[in-house]
């Protein structure tokens, strides 16, 4: 029996193909996923700047050092108004920038014998919190015996908007510092000017007025111990006629009645005795008559002064105009300094609205 043999033939596995391209839409969509990613990261890192710049420049206008270097010197000098506690003014000087380089409470302590403070702030503090911090003042220190509140003639009214002044940002700065973080965020909401003004205020206007207070050298001192001072001359010269001259502030209001009575019923329940004048005027203003003859219910007239003094515009005085006024209005609360003195005095506190509900604007 022969046996048949069976030839067993190995079995070959097929070569293995050569490795080949990537499929060609699969390569497509990842380089497309990419390039889409590359392109956001790119946008949100052009977003991400302009937000951190902002948010940066919050923190550093609120910031203390920013406060004591950086502040324009009025800016700085009228903080005080939200930051004095127990401090003894019998006279109180309150009012816009026209007290601010008008009104010396030295000459006017030198000729009443009372302590004399000048509390008077910007007209853009003004226009965005309104007399509020003149309200934080009185709720955090001894009644005055003497209030006194000066505007410029067409200050004496209730702006609606913002807008009204272009100096707004010296309002939303002690905003930003001293008062409610909720009422800070709802100025953000209701003006997103905010924001670029904020930027413009951390990264140009503070580090000018940072090299030029070193340059100066004024870093002033402030202490609760002596009285509070923001009077301050503006540097500029003298004008020497009315060729040139221009209205700082050219947006113009007609003075209301009705403002007028509700600060004097207001401030009237809050201090001694109320004085309500109207800073003298340029010559040089156009509008003089029209002053002249809408303002009442104030204890004063507008006066022309001459051009010579003043120095910016029809409101801002030179050291010569500060005196003379200053003098003036010496005599004009003499009367009152000494039947002041014969009273007793009152060092009580009083209760005033709270600083997030300003009496005199609505922002």
């Amino acid at each position: 029996m022969s046996e048949t043999l069976t030839t067993l033939e190995p079995v070959c596995a097929e070569p293995l193909a050569a490795p080949g391209p990537p499929d060609l839409p699969q390569l497509k969509l990842t380089r497309r996923h990419a390039l889409t990613t590359s392109v956001w990261a790119k946008v949100l890192l052009v977003l991400a700047i302009p937000v951190f710049s902002c948010v940066l420049a919050f923190f550093l206008v609120g910031s203390q050092i920013f406060q004591r270097y950086a502040d324009p010197l009025w800016v700085r000098a009228s903080d005080q108004i939200y930051t004095a506690r127990n401090v003894h003014c019998e006279i109180v000087l309150f009012g816009d920038s026209t007290a601010i380089t008008g009104i010396d409470p030295k000459i006017i302590e030198a000729a009443t014998h009372l302590r004399t403070c000048n509390l008077a702030q910007t007209k853009g503090v003004l226009a965005v919190l309104g007399t509020s911090g003149l309200d934080m003042y009185l709720r955090n220190n001894p009644r005055p015996q003497i209030l006194l509140i000066q505007f410029a003639g067409q200050d004496f009214y209730h702006p609606s908007s913002w807008r009204d002044t272009g100096a707004y940002m010296e309002g939303v700065v002690p905003m930003l510092r001293f008062y409610p973080r909720r009422q800070f965020m709802n100025a953000l909401l209701h003006h997103p000017e905010i924001y670029m003004g904020m930027m413009h205020f951390a990264y140009l206007t503070g580090p000018m007025n940072l090299l030029r207070n070193r340059l100066r050298r004024q870093v002033p001192q402030h202490s609760a111990e002596v009285p509070i001072d923001v009077h301050l001359v503006m540097p500029q010269p003298a004008f020497k006629s009315c060729k040139g001259v221009e209205d700082i502030d050219p947006m113009f209001h007609a003075p209301d009645a009705t403002f007028i009575r509700e600060l004097r019923e207001h401030y009237g329940a809050l201090a001694g005795n109320v004085v309500l004048d109207a800073a003298p005027d340029s010559a040089c203003d156009p509008r003089l008559d029209f002053l002249e003859n809408t303002l009442v219910g104030l204890d004063n007239r507008v006066r022309p002064y001459p051009a010579q003094l003043f120095n910016e515009g029809y409101e801002h005085y030179t050291a010569q105009g500060a005196a003379r006024l200053s003098a003036s209005i010496a005599r004009q609360l003499e009367p009152l300094a000494a039947a002041a003195q014969q009273k007793p005095a009152q060092s009580e506190t009083v209760a005033v609205r709270e600083p997030n509900q300003p009496h005199r604007h609505k922002p």
